[in-house]
C-alpha cells in the first residue's frame, strides 16, 4: 500500500509540475491580479481532476526517487510554461499594438492598471486587453488550454529531453505571426493619425500665422475618441477570433 501510495503521489507531483508551469504563463490565470493562494488551490485542484488521464502515460516510465526526480519535475515545469507562453504571446502582441495606437492619436497619456501585469498602460491598450481576455474566457479558452495540458503528455511524454533549439525556433515564428495577426487591430488607428497630421501639415503651411496645433489637438483627440466608440465591438471581436485562427 505504501508503494501504491508513493507511486500516486510522484505521479501527482509530476502533473502539478506541468500543470503550474503552464499556468504560470497563461494569461488571466497568471494574472497578478489573481491571489496566489488561488492560483496555488487551482492548481492543485486541476493536476487532481487530469491524474486519472494522464496516470497511463506517466506510468509507463520508471520513476526514481532523488535527483531523477527532480530532474523530471523541472523538465516538466519547463514544457509547461512552453504550452503556456504561446497564449501569452498573443495578448502581450494584442497589449503593445494598443500601446502603438494610443500613441499614435494621442491618447498614451490616459493611463489605467494593466490586467495581466502589475503595472500601468494606456487605457485604450488595458481596456482592449481586458475585453480581450474575457471573451476568450466566455468562448471557452481556458477548456482549450486544459485540453492540450491533457493532450501533451501524449505528445510530449514525461521524461523526454526537450529540443530547445526547435521550441525556441516554434517561438520565435509564433511571436512573429502573433504581430502579424494583430496588425490589424491598430491599423485603423495608424491611418488616422497619418491622415490626421498630414491635414494639419498641409493646413498650417497654408495658413502659417494660425496658431494650429491649439485647434487640431483637440479635434484629432475627439475623432479618435469616435473612432474607437465605433470600432471597439469589432477590435476586441478580431483579437479574440484571431486566437483561435493562430497555427498551434
Amino acid at each position: 500500500m505504501s508503494g501504491l501510495a508513493n507511486d500516486v503521489l510522484t505521479q501527482a507531483a509530476i502533473g502539478f509540475a506541468r500543470v503550474s508551469g503552464c499556468l504560470l504563463m497563461l494569461p488571466g490565470l497568471s494574472s497578478v491580479r489573481v491571489p496566489q493562494q488561488v492560483r496555488m488551490i487551482f492548481a492543485l485542484v486541476l493536476s487532481i481532476a487530469i491524474l486519472p488521464f494522464i496516470t497511463a502515460h506517466i506510468g509507463q516510465m520508471e520513476v526514481r526517487s532523488g535527483w531523477p526526480l527532480v530532474r523530471i519535475l523541472f523538465t516538466e515545469t519547463v514544457t509547461g510554461a512552453f504550452l503556456g507562453i504561446g497564449a501569452r504571446y498573443y495578448m502581450l502582441a494584442v497589449s503593445f499594438m494598443m500601446n502603438a495606437a494610443s500613441a499614435a492619436v494621442g491618447i498614451s497619456a490616459q493611463l489605467a492598471p494593466s490586467v495581466m501585469e502589475n503595472d500601468v498602460e494606456p487605457a485604450l491598450a488595458a481596456l482592449v486587453s481586458s475585453a480581450t481576455l474575457a471573451t476568450l474566457f466566455a468562448l471557452d479558452f481556458h477548456l482549450g488550454a486544459i485540453r492540450a495540458l491533457v493532450n501533451s503528455f501524449t505528445l510530449m511524454p514525461v521524461g523526454q529531453s526537450l529540443d530547445i533549439a526547435a521550441i525556441s525556433e516554434n517561438l520565435v515564428t509564433y511571436l512573429s505571426d502573433c504581430f502579424l495577426a494583430v496588425f490589424s487591430l491598430a491599423s485603423p488607428f495608424l491611418a488616422y493619425a497619418l491622415l490626421a497630421n498630414m491635414l494639419v501639415a498641409f493646413v498650417n503651411k497654408l495658413i502659417p500665422v494660425l496658431p494650429l496645433y491649439f485647434v487640431a489637438g483637440p479635434a484629432v483627440l475627439l475623432g479618435a475618441l469616435l473612432l474607437i466608440y465605433v470600432l471597439m465591438p469589432s477590435i476586441i471581436s478580431l483579437a479574440a477570433q484571431g486566437y483561435f485562427e493562430m497555427p498551434r
